[in-house]
């Protein structure tokens, strides 16, 4: 005795599956990318709020996937969105010098570039706030105090000048102090502590070296290491949907 198993419809089966792989998979495949990026930028920006000390929400969410995945091109980008924070910095000037690849410096503030433009900074100098300076939630120079800080030296500086508020009004003035036997300060003091000459009067200092950042954000290593793990779970489903979808 022989046993035989006879499948019929075999051609219809193949013929399906190439349609399959020829318009369905293509599909699925773009969608399943662009599924993995959404879910790498979530974990972006917990990697964020994890590596900096209360980053601001700007910061938090400063990542979007700016190219999207297509049949023809099946590959995102994500990318730092280019906008300014509380402090006149661009997000993307602000992450970058810690992410590996990058100038580990960072680029001048809206305040720096203003006081350059002035003659008041030098071209390779920097503001660094003083312990006694009262930094925002975030840890920053809050707008409001860089623009009452500019406002003030524009119309004031220690070395004289008029102001068009008057200057009962005037709260920061742009200085240097030069100890006995000490290199000089230079920089932003409180007026009321400096013509007292009451300590804890500097407020911003500026210094002759760019600020340097640690390497602490690995944004391609966790992306790459997410996106490996994520990617295989929304292929299967989008090639599930793309068989559901053509045999329904």
């Amino acid at each position: 005795m022989r046993a035989s198993v006879r499948i019929e419809g075999l051609s219809e089966v193949s013929q399906a599956l190439s349609m399959l792989r020829t318009n369905e998979l293509p599909t699925a495949y773009r969608n399943a990318i662009n599924d993995t990026a959404r879910d790498v930028i979530k974990r972006l920006e917990r990697e964020t709020k994890s590596v900096f000390d209360r980053p601001t929400p700007k910061v938090k969410s400063a990542f979007f996937l700016k190219e999207k995945a297509t049949k023809e091109r099946p590959q995102a980008l994500i990318a730092i969105k280019d906008v300014f924070g509380q402090d006149g910095q661009a997000i993307v000037n602000t992450l970058t010098p810690h992410i590996p690849g990058f100038d580990s410096t960072r680029r001048p503030k809206g305040m720096e570039r203003q006081l350059r433009r002035k003659g008041l900074l030098g071209p390779g100098q920097y503001l660094v706030p003083s312990r006694t300076l009262k930094l925002d939630r975030f840890g920053n120079v809050s707008g409001a105090q860089a623009s009452k800080m500019l406002s003030d030296i524009n119309a004031y500086t220690a070395a004289g000048g008029s102001s068009a508020t008057g200057a009962s009004k005037v709260r920061y003035i742009w200085g240097t102090v030069r100890p006995r036997g000490r290199a000089p300060i230079t920089g932003i003091w409180l007026q009321s502590r400096w013509q007292a000459r009451k300590p804890n009067a500097l407020v911003m200092l500026a210094v002759d070296s760019k600020p340097s950042y640690a390497k602490r954000f690995r944004f391609n290593d966790v992306a790459g290491r997410y996106s490996r793990r994520v990617f295989l779970r929304h292929m299967t489903a989008a090639v599930e949907h793309a068989i559901a979808r053509r045999y329904r």
